[in-house]
């Protein structure tokens, strides 16, 4: 190994081991009081719950919220020009401000929406019953939806959505209770298929996003009716169908999605863990510091003695 190399490898394990920090992620949820409310944005603490204002986005009810692949916030509200007009939009990260896709052509409002990781496809969820709820695609470059298909399911609340890390998508909507539905939508046909009730939980959960740096499904539990709170912050293993209540939140929140972290006003993440190769880079350049520092005293010892 070059002399050069040597001397830039505690360079290299520190650079992996800020690597780690820089792409830790941030929860981000959507807050909006009434049918034509208009909505903000926040970060929302991963450890308790707790919702700090990033600013206001300027559209009335965003009801769903994703990241795409490239790191660009998403979602979906509607006008704020009285024409209630349901439209595709992206979110600056760092003011919470706005700015319109294009329109959906969706009739009402959208339920929630979601990237699949394996091909970048953004999928809505509609939170209208004609009779029945449906599932589109939706264009990030213009807004329009295209219609996948029926998924059967009416007359329920919540219909929280998301891709987990594998593809697959859970949904989850809120009918005889005592405990919301979790489902499965396929997404060639839209159909669903229902895993069971998640317990001990006893609301609806009306924002749903999966963290991609551990896996961990994240849910909003609305307890309230009409749109309004109590609403805790629940993570939901979809294996065994439990939740896990980490803390209460904005009674109106609705929308959730990670993401980078441009600017976040308070510290929301996650803690981000070093991985195998990081560590072991960071403790063999440690170890060729001490060497070289050994071999460097030997020769001015050995020089000393001539």
């Amino acid at each position: 190994m070059s002399k050069s190399v040597m001397r830039n490898m505690p360079l290299a394990a520190c650079l992996i081991l800020f690597s780690g920090f820089a792409s830790a992620q941030v929860l981000y949820g959507i807050n909006y009081t009434g049918s034509d409310g208009l909505s903000t944005f926040n970060t929302i603490s991963t450890t308790t719950g707790a919702a700090t204002p990033v600013g206001a986005i300027g559209f009335e009810r965003c009801s769903g919220m994703d990241v795409s692949p490239a790191g660009i916030i998403y979602a979906a509200c509607e006008r704020s020009d009285g024409s209630d007009t349901p439209v595709l939009i992206t979110i600056n990260e760092t003011t919470g401000a706005g700015t319109e896709v294009g329109p959906t052509g969706i009739t009402g409002a959208v339920g929630d929406i979601s990237f699949r990781p394996s091909d970048g496809v953004l999928f809505a969820y509609d939170a209208t019953n004609d009779p029945d709820h449906s599932l589109y695609t939706l264009n990030t470059s213009t807004g329009a939806a295209t219609l996948i298909g029926d998924t059967g399911l009416s007359l329920a609340g919540g219909n929280a959505m998301s891709f987990d890390l594998g593809g697959i998508l859970y949904h989850s909507q809120f009918t005889g209770g005592p405990s919301p539905d979790l489902n499965t939508l396929n997404t060639s046909t839209g159909a669903p298929t229902l895993l069971g009730q998640v317990t001990p939980t006893t609301g609806r959960y009306n924002g749903m996003d999966v963290n991609p740096s551990s896996g961990v499904l994240y849910a909003t539990e609305n307890n309230g009716s009409g749109g309004s709170g109590p609403t805790n912050l629940v993570t939901i293993n979809p294996v065994t169908l439990t939740a896990t209540t980490i803390g209460a939140t904005l009674g109106d929140l609705d929308a959730l999605a990670f993401a980078g972290g441009g600017a976040p006003p308070a510290p929301t993440v996650d803690l981000p863990v070093m991985g195998r190769t990081g560590m072991l880079i960071l403790v063999l350049g440690a170890a060729l510091v001490g060497l070289m520092a050994f071999r460097s005293g030997r020769q001015r010892r050995n020089t000393q003695r001539r």
